[in-house]
Parts: structure tokens; C-alpha cells; sequence
């Protein structure tokens, strides 16, 4: 069991993604991802007073001036281009040292997902602070075949053989993919620890989320594919 005021929560963004530039203010059903996600977490469970976002673009930092949100001021190292060397944990979480002064526990969200509902996140909040692990990661679970490049199959398969080849996932391991939701210590992150070690079970335990509410944007079919669901959620 934590204390709810030992924990921060955190959104890291930036205007210079590689892979669709400028996503996070590109309009987006009347708003925008920033937006967007800044709303959900003010709408959660969570104290608006712990709540912090990572920025140095201009654009960014007013929006979030705007609705009184702290920030945290990126450096430009935070924001370098990656694609020769690899951003460390530390380095693209530099908040981790600052914030440790005050806060113990980091909840974290990814910005780019736009579908993330506020009762998801109040649920995540809930039972990382009930827990007594020191991280939490949510999850997509997929039970479907998985392939290597070589065609054999990544998932081990508990059926018999003519279940095997004729695809039947009721027998197979099911595996898992990130969602937005991430929660752990912040020290941890100085000593380049995500969540958890990943090498004992559950640590960090895995918290599953609705496929839907993890839809990622990284590239512009993905951006007009999440807000036409957006939309169309908005609307029911």
C-alpha cells in the first residue's frame, strides 16, 4: 500500500517526432493529442497538483500554462534525435532526479494515445497505489500466433499437433505488448530501472488494457485511423 502524495504523474512530449512531425498539436477532432491527454489526467482521480509534463517546445509549454499544469523543463539532449544512438532511461527521463526530491513513485502516461479512457487510468492509479510492488505495466494481450522471420512460432503452444497447424489459439500462450499506463520508482530510473528488472515474475507485474484504448500513434494512418474511432466513440 503507497501513499497517493508520494506519487507524481508524469507526461513527457514533444513536437519533433520523426515519424509524424508535430502530432501532438496536429488537430485531432477539435483538440489535439497534448490536449487531449492533459484533459484526461486533470478528469482522473489524481491530484492536478502532482501532476507534471516533461516539455521544451514553446507551443506545448502554453497549452499547458493554460490549464495551470506544472511543467518540467525539457533540455535539449531530452529531445535529440535518436535514430544513431539510443536515448538511455535517465537521459529521455531526466525529470526522475528533480522530482525525487518530493516524490517517491512515478505514474507515467503515454501522450500518443489518444483512446485511453479516464476510468482506465483512475483503475491503473487505484491498484498501483493498493499494491505492494514497486511497479506496474499495462498491457495488450494478444492471443493470436506469433512468427519469426524463419517462420517458426515465438509462442510456446499447449495443444496437440493438429491443433498447432490448423491455428487453434485456444491453446496458445498468449503475449504482450505495451500500453500507455507505466508506473515505478524514480530512483530506479537513475539506475537505468524501468518498472522493473524483467527477469523475475511479475516485476514488474502486468496490468491488461483494452486493445483498443492502446491504439498508438506513431505514423499519419494511424493518427486518421484512431481519430475516426475517436469520433465515433465521442458520438455513442
Amino acid at each position: 500500500m503507497k501513499n497517493l502524495e508520494d506519487v507524481c504523474f508524469v507526461i513527457n512530449a514533444r513536437m519533433g517526432s520523426s515519424r509524424l512531425p508535430g502530432k501532438m498539436l496536429k488537430p485531432f477532432a477539435d483538440t489535439s493529442l497534448f490536449e487531449l491527454a492533459i484533459n484526461k489526467v486533470t478528469e482522473s482521480s489524481f491530484p492536478t497538483r502532482q501532476f507534471f509534463v516533461s516539455l521544451r517546445d514553446e507551443e506545448l509549454k502554453q497549452i499547458a500554462n493554460q490549464n495551470n499544469i506544472n511543467i518540467y523543463h525539457r533540455s535539449g539532449q531530452s529531445v535529440r534525435k535518436d535514430n544513431v544512438v539510443p536515448f538511455t532511461l535517465p537521459e529521455v527521463f531526466e525529470w526522475w532526479e528533480d522530482l525525487s526530491k518530493n516524490y517517491k513513485y512515478y505514474i507515467l502516461m503515454n501522450a500518443c494515445c489518444p483512446l485511453i479512457e479516464v476510468s482506465t487510468i483512475n483503475s491503473f492509479i487505484e491498484e498501483f497505489i493498493s499494491s505492494n510492488a514497486s511497479g506496474l505495466f499495462s498491457v495488450v494481450e494478444h492471443k493470436r500466433f506469433f512468427y519469426r522471420g524463419d517462420s517458426s512460432i515465438i509462442n510456446d503452444f499447449h495443444g496437440s499437433e493438429e491443433a498447432k497447424i490448423t491455428f487453434n489459439t485456444k491453446f496458445v500462450e498468449p503475449l504482450y505488448s505495451a500500453a500507455p499506463l507505466r508506473a515505478g520508482i524514480l530512483k530506479d530510473i537513475g539506475s537505468h530501472k524501468y518498472m522493473g528488472t524483467f527477469e523475475s515474475p511479475a516485476d514488474p507485474p502486468l496490468w491488461k488494457v483494452n486493445a483498443i484504448e492502446a491504439t498508438d500513434v506513431d505514423y499519419e494512418e494511424e493518427f486518421l485511423f484512431a481519430e475516426t474511432l475517436y469520433k465515433s466513440r465521442k458520438k455513442r
